[in-house]
């Protein structure tokens, strides 16, 4: 899928790059399980359980596709609570019939995939609801991603407006892993002078962003469970914002009762998900023995086996040692960051403004540093925030401004109106204006010189302005950061 969009003549039409289908209404999933009997709890989870070992486990999806007689012993032996007949659909797709989609095991977990999407959609559309300025960056930000990444790497990335890692480095270690994690050295404890300043932290966060705060999280390059105190923090987020944060961890077979108390916040209070991601098979017996078939449609897993059937990303690690996806491996360039906003180290005491990108040796962890403050205690958090809100999320175009097309948007070589990127289109208003500017954002310049150059050719000031501003406004045009990293103005029309 591409994204598409056009401007209109008028300069007051809005733009939109868009998925066809708008996203779900806010909807917590923890609470429609809660609503859920025993039972029908029981069999989503055997349902989830034949699942993951079906992404897991290379050996097992062959052999559904060349014997499917020996799959009973097959799932008997792997500890799946249920029969491969009740789930057909999920190895045998194109065989399956509308009344293997309605067993009500495969109605449930169906139901549960569904509402796990939905709240991923509503997390996203939360990070909508940002204060002005916040907003219009996160806008532009997000419109950027739509046209460099691919459509099912850009529709994972909720843009949540902050990550907090709690630790410095993480103690797992993976070898893919997207984030480039260094080793565990630092954990913060949720002591009385932490308390208050994550408290602080949070109130701060809340006050420059607005309602989309609550989509935050508490960790990055980090496990959540190298923190003993993560349920400590986290459940003071939710007395804040009035839901828990999402959580992934690979250690949640590492200490079951810590997974176990975390089902239980989520049971309690809502939000999330709560998601484990499974290294090997192994893990994956050890989670499905220690945690009740009921409890399992409260745990998402993120499954990177070896030769799991999920779409990896090629990024972090990975770049950095020059590895590459098995020939068979489903996955390619892309990025797993997934906020546009604060990345916040709090043993460091360090936050940065990122937004994701595609991953390259340049920037190995797929996400761009827009600015970077350090902080000492809450005070200071609350001004290095509004201090790069305030530099780098201009609500308007300066006259120094970069006045070109954002790397990776170029014009079509038929139609210079119709502005390409790797995985979006844009079409343009057929006026004279825009045939004018369009050559004069390819050189590339600044807002007052190219202004300079259209009103001497006989465009009307306030038209030039309008359309420049509206280009800004829908993430077309380079930014700061673009021009820092070597794409300079061209000096003739400055």
């Amino acid at each position: 899928m591409t994204y598409a969009a056009s401007i209109a003549k008028s300069s007051t039409t809005a733009i939109a790059a868009t998925p066809d289908g708008g996203e779900s209404e806010l909807k917590f999933l923890y609470g429609w399980l809660g609503s859920l009997s025993l039972h029908d709890r029981r069999l989503i989870g055997a349902a989830k359980q034949a699942a993951e070992w079906l992404m897991a486990d290379a050996s097992l999806r062959r052999l559904a596709r060349t014997a499917p007689e020996e799959l009973d012993a097959a799932f008997a032996a792997r500890g799946i609570a249920i029969g491969p007949d009740a789930v057909r659909p999920l190895w045998d797709p194109d065989g399956a019939t509308a009344s293997d989609h309605a067993h009500p095991a495969m109605a449930g977990y169906d139901r549960w995939q569904r509402e796990m999407a939905a709240h991923r959609a509503a997390i996203r559309r939360l990070g909508g609801t940002a204060t002005p300025a916040f907003g219009a960056w996160r806008r532009r930000m997000v419109a950027r991603a739509q046209g460099s990444l691919a459509p099912q790497v850009e529709r994972e990335i909720v843009h949540a407006a902050a990550a907090f890692e709690l630790a410095s480095g993480c103690s797992v270690g993976c070898g893919f892993c997207a984030l480039g994690a260094g080793r565990l050295s630092a954990v913060a404890s949720y002591d009385g002078p932490t308390a208050r300043l994550w408290g602080g932290m949070l109130a701060a966060l809340d006050h420059a962003v607005g309602p989309a705060a609550a989509t935050a999280f508490a960790y990055w390059a980090t496990d959540p469970f190298d923190t003993p105190d993560y349920p400590a923090f986290v459940g003071a987020f939710a007395d804040r914002f009035g839901h828990l944060p999402p959580t992934t961890t690979a250690r949640g077979t590492d200490d079951v009762d810590l997974t176990r108390r975390l089902i239980g916040q989520l049971r309690e209070r809502g939000g999330g998900p709560f998601r484990i991601s499974i290294l090997t098979t192994k893990q994956l017996r050890r989670l499905h023995a220690a945690i009740p078939l009921e409890d399992l449609p409260f745990v998402a897993t993120a499954i990177q086996t070896r030769g799991a059937a999920t779409y990896r990303i090629v990024a972090g690690r990975m770049i950095e040692r020059g590895a590459a996806l098995a020939d068979d491996a489903p996955g390619g360039e892309g990025t797993i960051a997934c906020i546009t906003g604060f990345l916040v180290n709090l043993p460091e005491r360090r936050v940065r403004l990122v937004s994701p990108c595609v991953a390259d040796r340049r920037r190995p962890n797929g996400y761009r540093i827009h600015d970077e403050r350090s902080f000492g205690d809450a005070a200071d958090f609350a001004d290095a925030v509004t201090g790069m809100i305030a530099a780098a999320m201009p609500m308007t175009l300066a006259g120094g401004a970069p006045a070109q097309l954002r790397p990776g948007l170029v014009p079509d070589a038929a139609d210079a109106l119709l502005l390409r990127d790797h995985h979006a289109h844009y079409r343009l208003a057929d006026t004279p204006l825009m045939r004018a500017l369009v050559p004069l954002l390819v050189r590339g310049g600044t807002c007052a010189g190219v202004e300079g150059v259209l009103v001497a050719g006989g465009h009307f000031p306030f038209a030039v302005k309008t359309t420049l501003q509206e280009l800004f406004d829908h993430g077309l045009l380079a930014d700061e950061l673009d021009v820092r990293d070597g794409q300079p103005a061209n000096p003739e029309i400055n």
